[in-house]
């Protein structure tokens, strides 16, 4: 139900004797911006019951309605989520400015976008799982000759554009996976490790964890099989 990013109408009476209310209920929940429309009446047949009418007119309300202006904006990008692994009261910097700046080096290089900045960290979208890899295991090796080290996370999905930002499941799928890598590594999901076999990077099982979004997701430790030119 997450994955549904269409306009949305549900429907339910609340005495439905075939499919209790709160079956209605959890679908307008977990379906993104859906709309709840609770009728009275124990009738499972919308066509059926003393309020068929106003059923009929609400779909045809909603069937007919503009939805240019509700349609989100998704398009298909590879998530990379960078974290310092430093605690998070703010007593402390995450990088310092010179190393910030090898980051930001690294991320453009590999054509790649800053989005925001997330606690300790930052996303970044790419326009493909190889560019962001690269982009990572570079990052690494130049923070590391600067004494310092991060860990990386990288996901494929579809997100969705909201203004200067992105949401959606791919987003939260990186954001939790980079809390099973430890500093100095690496971590991508099995979609991004299918998708670049071949490309020159090597890639260790990690284990299956459950992610924001609720499902499980294996992970790979990533390596390149050659020294990266930082």
């Amino acid at each position: 139900l997450p994955t549904i990013h269409v306009p949305t109408l549900v429907i339910h009476r609340t005495g439905d004797v075939a499919v209790d209310v709160e079956g209605g209920r959890l679908i307008a929940a977990r379906i993104p911006g859906a709309r709840l429309v609770e009728l009275p009446g124990v009738d499972h047949l919308p066509w059926v019951g003393d309020n068929s009418d106003e059923i009929l007119r609400l779909i045809g309300e909603f069937v007919s309605s503009p939805l240019s202006a509700t349609v989100p904006d998704r398009v298909l990008a590879t998530v990379l989520v960078l974290d310092t692994g430093a605690p998070r009261n703010g007593l402390a910097p995450a990088l310092a400015p010179a190393q910030q700046d090898i980051v930001n080096g690294q991320v453009a290089r590999f054509r790649g976008h800053q989005v925001r900045t997330i606690a300790n960290g930052m996303l970044a979208l790419f326009d493909g799982p190889s560019r962001a890899i690269d982009s990572a295991l570079a990052i690494q090796q130049a923070l590391q000759r600067s004494g310092a080290a991060v860990r990386l996370s990288i996901h494929v999905g579809e997100v969705e554009r909201v203004g200067n930002d992105v949401r959606g499941l791919a987003v939260d799928v990186a954001v939790g996976a980079v809390e099973h890598a430890n500093v100095g590594e690496v971590v991508v999901s099995k979609t991004v490790k299918d998708l670049v076999a071949g490309a020159g990077v090597s890639f260790e099982y990690v284990g299956t964890h459950s992610l924001r979004g609720g499902n499980a997701w294996r992970l790979y430790r990533a390596a390149a099989e050659r020294a990266m030119d930082c």
